[in-house]
């Protein structure tokens, strides 16, 4: 079956609106039973946004769409699990994987480890090299010794994180944004969505964070600054409903950000409007 439905949610104070216009459906794609989330009645959400950029609905009823990625006659491929090669030891649930283009180097996220209390370890993302260690479970974050598996030497050897950010905020996807259709000061960013805590005394993620990088520093795509919030609106005002959890994170070929919703079964097109 093959509809087209986009649905724009706009945020600071604009109206959203529903335009029919043409989007053939990607098959529904088995999932992990074991950890499978029943979809419900979750939906849409209204995202908050910067000011100028907009939110729209591109795809719907995908079950859970967690990875993303283009190929070269830009074909969007969905899909819920993914193999590869090993590069490097250590990472605990590392899910989303990105080459930086400015570098050539293989970014992963990191999520920590659980039940060492509401903020640690802290959620990571690292450059990954043949042969790196980074540490788990015997260390986090290439500087705290896990209590349960550390011991004397532990972070010896293991490799730093490129990012920190809060604990059990589950980051899956990034991207690095290589588009013109955003202002240019975003260029060469990181994208990261984070799919939102499960066992934290309060909820966090829910939401996609953009990551500044450096491209004049000698250190090559590093890090500029603090990780921004870019979209949220996943986790509502009363800090406990959550409608949908953003997974995956692909620039499309129009330079747009599309995230994908792995709870809701959606794709948001984020596009700048100046």
């Amino acid at each position: 079956m093959s509809r087209r439905l986009r649905l724009l949610l706009l945020a600071a104070g604009l109206v959203a609106v529903v335009v029919v216009a043409g989007l053939v459906l990607l098959p529904r794609l088995a999932g992990n039973g074991g950890v499978n989330i029943p979809i419900g009645a979750a939906g849409p959400v209204e995202l908050d946004l910067p000011p100028g950029f907009e939110a729209s609905i591109v795809a719907r009823d995908l079950g859970r769409p967690r990875f993303m990625a283009y190929d070269e006659q830009g074909v969007l491929f969905v899909a819920d699990m993914s193999g590869g090669r090993v590069l490097a030891r250590g990472l605990r649930n590392a899910v989303g994987l990105a080459i930086n283009a400015r570098s050539g180097e293989l970014w992963a996220t990191n999520n920590g480890r659980d039940w060492l209390g509401d903020d640690e370890p802290p959620e990571t993302v690292y450059v990954v090299t043949d042969g790196m260690d980074a540490g788990w479970p015997r260390c986090h974050a290439g500087r705290i010794v896990d209590p349960d598996f550390g011991g004397e030497g532990a972070c010896q050897g293991v490799a730093t994180p490129a990012v920190e950010m809060q604990a059990h905020a589950a980051p899956l996807g990034l991207a690095f944004y290589d588009g013109d259709q955003f202002p240019a000061e975003y260029r060469g960013d990181l994208f990261v969505a984070l799919h939102g805590s499960w066992n934290r005394s309060e909820p966090v993620g829910y939401k996609v964070v953009r990551i500044p990088l450096d491209e004049t520093s000698s250190e090559d795509g590093r890090p500029a600054g603090q990780v921004l919030d870019f979209a949220t609106g996943w986790l509502l005002d009363d800090g406990d409903t959550v409608p949908g959890r953003p997974a995956g994170v692909v620039v499309s070929p129009d330079g747009s950000l599309l995230v994908s919703d792995d709870k809701a079964g959606l794709i948001y097109r984020i596009r700048y409007r100046p």
